[in-house]
């Protein structure tokens, strides 16, 4: 087989890259959304897109989509594309790229194995600049040979002079690509097969943008808490994407909708993940209910509450790491976990709270359908974007009930630990509990950051010692219970 020569595919000018980042935006748009883009690539339902890639050291090298269901649509993105003969030209640089794409998949070079009509597509992205036999003609000759194949593609019927212009240089510009790798012409059925994969869009960035309305209102209506935002937001998608085509990486739709957050932007959750984030939520609130009782002193005519001054230091030690809060038995780890919950809702944080007692489960998949959702548990959390760290609460590990539900929230932890993504986990256990259980001290395996409220027999394990209360958290009580202050 001949040597594979690469025909010049990635953008030559700034114009060209910025239109490559504004194609790759539109997809990551239409990617936050969870719904493929409405544009002509006839790939049905099923194929919502999973990752957006830029500039990849592959055959067609200008953005990948990564679609559910091990679809792929890669695409050339080209702001002028003219009918030329040329092998340098656009056009002919771009049909060069998807015929080494096609053979690369046939010969197995790409491992994904090969192309298929019925699930993967290559996109010639161009500009309304490009020649009416690109933007017009070749769409409609492409949609022909798969509606009505030919016996070759030749043969296929071309009506009118900008199709007799296009349709030969397509032609010869896939054959000299075969030529080059397999020493002689494809054979008819590999050249339709080709052509059935290809398709054409035109996007319009400039003078009416009727691309980026397109964009900015799938952003309002599906994506941001705040549609005034929608502007801001394209801005900052298309600065993502060249930044990715820079680094010939790519985005997730998590990752991007992270980066968004964290720009300032008011995300939602992904459209298939909200109702789990409002399930996690209503669970919050029962959680916090039920602890707030526990972190109460309840008397016939009155109760007494005590604000533990180790929920700040606590809250601060999750911050840097997963963290355990522990303690002998009543040494008031639900007091804290209680106070760190107020202090995070007071603070429009994003907290999850599960009572560990509360659940009889197998595993974390059990876990998950306990709660009523949709997704594992560490899944949601990392399709929920926030500016801030969210941190996953968890009380009384050792009132798990039974040793596989311990391990079901043993294994929650480690994923959402291993994600690394803004959420953080802060849970309480009994100190004996915690000595008997070396995959929970793995779990928070980190070396404490300070010598301060810790337990020196486990210095490796990221951790807080409940303290007893101090001289201020009496007071408390005796401001709250005079008689007893007396």
């Amino acid at each position: 087989m001949a040597a594979r020569r690469r025909s010049g595919g990635g953008a030559r000018t700034s114009g060209g890259v910025e239109f490559q980042a504004q194609v790759a935006a539109f997809y990551g748009v239409t990617m936050l959304c969870e719904e493929l883009a409405p544009a002509p690539l006839g790939l049905g339902g099923g194929g919502a897109i999973d990752a957006v890639r830029c500039e990849l050291d592959a055959a067609v090298d200008d953005v990948h989509l990564i679609l559910s269901a091990d679809r792929r649509v890669v695409i050339q993105a080209k702001h002028t594309v003219n009918a030329s003969p040329r092998e340098k030209s656009f056009l002919g640089s771009a049909l060069a790229q998807f015929a080494h794409a096609w053979i690369d998949s046939r010969d197995r070079v790409d491992t994904r194995g090969p192309l298929r009509s019925d699930r993967d597509r290559l996109l010639l992205a161009c500009g309304p600049n490009s020649s009416k036999s690109v933007r017009l003609a070749l769409p409609m000759l492409l949609k022909r040979l798969r509606d009505d194949p030919p016996d070759a593609p030749d043969q296929l019927r071309l009506t009118n002079a900008d199709q007799r212009k296009i349709w030969p240089l397509v032609l010869g510009h896939l054959r000299r690509v075969f030529e080059e790798r397999d020493g002689h012409a494809p054979e008819a059925e590999e050249l339709t097969a080709l052509l059935s994969l290809m398709r054409v869009r035109e996007f319009e960035f400039e003078g009416s943008e009727r691309d980026i309305e397109q964009a900015k209102t799938l952003l309002a209506q599906a994506v941001l808490a705040q549609p005034a935002q929608a502007g801001a937001a394209w801005g900052q998608i298309v600065g993502l994407m060249l930044s990715a085509a820079s680094g010939q990486s790519g985005l997730r739709r998590a990752s991007l909708a992270q980066l968004l957050a964290v720009a300032g932007l008011s995300m939602l959750a992904a459209p298939s993940y909200r109702a789990d984030v409002e399930c996690l939520r209503d669970e919050t609130r029962r959680s916090r209910r039920l602890l707030g009782a526990l972190s109460e002193i309840r008397l016939p005519s009155t109760q007494v509450k005590i604000a533990r001054s180790a929920a700040g230091a606590a809250l601060t030690r999750a911050e840097e790491a997963p963290c355990l809060l522990i303690a002998e038995p009543g040494g008031g780890k639900s007091g804290v976990v209680s106070d760190v919950i107020g202090e995070l809702v007071d603070g429009a944080r994003d907290v999850v709270a599960l009572l560990a007692d509360r659940y009889t489960v197998a595993d974390e998949a059990e876990l998950s359908a306990r709660l009523g959702l949709e997704h594992r548990l560490a899944d949601v959390l990392a399709a929920w974007p926030g500016e801030r760290e969210g941190v996953l609460v968890i009380d009384g590990l050792d009132a798990a009930r039974g040793g596989d539900a311990l391990a079901a929230f043993t294994s929650l932890i480690e994923d959402v630990a291993a994600c690394g993504g803004r959420w953080t986990v802060l849970a309480s256990i009994r100190t004996f509990d915690l000595r008997y259980n070396p995959r929970l001290q793995e779990a928070f395996r980190r070396g404490a950051s300070t010598e301060e409220l810790i337990d020196l027999e486990f210095a490796s394990v990221h951790h807080l010692r409940v303290p007893r209360l101090d001289d201020g958290e009496l007071a408390q009580v005796a401001e709250q219970l005079p008689h007893l202050g007396q």
